[in-house]
C-alpha cells in the first residue's frame, strides 16, 4: 500500500468512526454519556402560528476536520443533509421554535458544491471510490447501522426573532442522547418568510463518542465539528 492509498483509507476511516453515533434509537438502547441533557419537550406546548418549512431553501452542512502531525494523510469532509424535515412555529411572545429531523441515509458525503462553499480547507477532493467506500461503511451495521439509528433530531428555540443577533437554544439528539447548546444566529424577517442562519459547534464527546485517533494522536479527527445551517420558514399566507 503506497502513501496515497494509505491516506485514502485513513480518511475514510476517520469519517466512518466520527459518524458512528448519528441517529436516534429505533431498536437498540444506549447509556447516555455524562453531561447528556433531556430535551425541553414543553417548548412544543407554546402557542404560536405554524410556518411551513421551505425544504428547497433550507440547508444543513456539517464540516469535519482532520488533525494531528500527519493530518495531510487524511481529508476534511463535508456532510450535507438532503432530506431535512420538521415544523416551525412563530411564537406569540415574539420568539421562534423549530423541530427538525434528518435521516442518516440521506447524508451526502463530500459533494463538490458543498466542498466549494466550505472554503479552501476543503479544496482537496477525495476520489469517487474513497467517497463511496466512506458512505458504504458509514451506513453499515458496525458503524451507523442506519436500520437501527435512522435519524438525527434537532429542537431549537429563539427567544426574540426581532433581536439583532438573538441567542438560540439548540438540543441535538444523537444515538439516543440529547445535548444542549447556545449559539447566536442571524434572523431575516421578510414579507413572506423568516430566514435563520448560523454555525453551531458540536463536540463528539458530548454524545459519548471517542474521536478517531491513530499513531498516538499523530492522525486524528478533531473532537469539534461545525454545523452550518440556513432554516427558512414561510409566514402564514406566504407563497412557497
Amino acid at each position: 500500500m503506497n502513501i496515497e492509498q494509505a491516506g485514502r483509507l485513513v480518511s475514510a476511516t476517520c469519517l466512518v468512526v466520527l459518524l458512528s453515533a448519528c441517529g436516534a434509537p429505533k431498536q437498540r438502547t444506549t447509556d447516555a454519556p455524562a453531561g447528556a441533557q433531556p430535551s425541553p419537550g414543553h417548548w412544543a406546548l407554546e402557542d404560536g402560528r405554524l410556518m411551513p418549512l421551505d425544504t428547497g431553501q433550507s440547508r444543513v452542512v456539517i464540516r469535519v476536520y482532520r488533525g494531528g502531525r500527519l493530518a495531510q494523510l487524511g481529508h476534511n469532509h463535508t456532510l450535507e443533509v438532503t432530506d431535512l424535515s420538521g415544523s416551525l412555529k412563530q411564537l406569540d411572545g415574539g420568539g421562534g421554535l423549530a423541530e427538525l429531523a434528518f435521516g442518516v441515509d440521506g447524508i451526502l458525503v463530500d459533494d463538490n458544491a458543498a466542498r466549494a462553499r466550505a472554503g479552501d480547507d476543503f479544496a482537496q477532493q477525495p476520489d469517487a471510490n474513497a467517497i463511496a467506500g466512506t458512505r458504504r461503511n458509514m451506513l453499515g451495521e458496525k458503524v451507523l447501522d442506519a436500520a437501527s439509528w435512522p435519524e438525527v433530531l434537532i429542537l431549537a428555540r429563539i427567544g426574540n426573532l426581532a433581536a439583532l443577533a438573538p441567542m438560540t437554544e439548540v438540543y441535538v439528539s444523537v444515538r439516543g442522547a440529547s445535548h444542549g447548546y447556545e449559539t447566536p444566529v442571524r434572523v431575516e424577517l421578510r414579507d413572506e418568510e423568516v430566514r435563520v442562519s448560523g454555525t453551531l459547534t458540536v463536540r463528539q464527546s458530548d454524545f459519548g463518542i471517542q474521536p478517531f485517533s491513530v499513531l498516538g494522536g499523530a492522525l486524528l479527527v478533531r473532537d469539534e465539528i461545525q454545523v452550518d445551517f440556513l432554516i427558512v420558514g414561510q409566514k402564514p399566507g406566504g407563497a412557497m
